[in-house]
């Protein structure tokens, strides 16, 4: 049978594991230093992801005016009323989003070329 620990035993334990996983830590943090994102990190960030939410509506207009095309089609029969030209909503959409994306662009590279 093992002998029974006492409390002090079993605090000054914990006290040097506790002293092992702070050393871990420091380890650790040593390893893979915290990188703080600068303003050049965030405006990458920012103009990756408005050009791929632009492109991304692009395609499901390209891809959903079609098909509420078909669906409008099959349950008029033939009236062409609620049908949607699909050049008419890529320019409304280019004519309202285009030139925020140009602004996110232009302001994206001007910043790299300032530096």
């Amino acid at each position: 049978m093992a002998a029974k620990k006492s409390k002090t035993q079993i605090n000054q334990e914990i006290q040097s594991l506790d002293k092992t996983a702070q050393q871990q830590q420091q380890i650790d943090i040593l390893k893979r230093p915290r990188i703080t994102p600068t303003d050049e990190d965030t405006r990458q960030r920012i103009a990756k992801l408005f050009v791929i939410v632009y492109f991304i509506l692009l395609g499901l207009l390209i891809l959903g005016v079609p098909i509420y095309n078909l669906i409008a089609f099959h349950i008029t029969k033939s009236d062409k009323s609620l049908q949607i030209s699909l050049t008419d909503i890529i320019q409304t959409y280019s004519a309202v989003v285009g030139p925020t994306l140009g602004f996110v662009i232009a302001y994206y590279f001007k910043s790299k070329n300032d530096q």
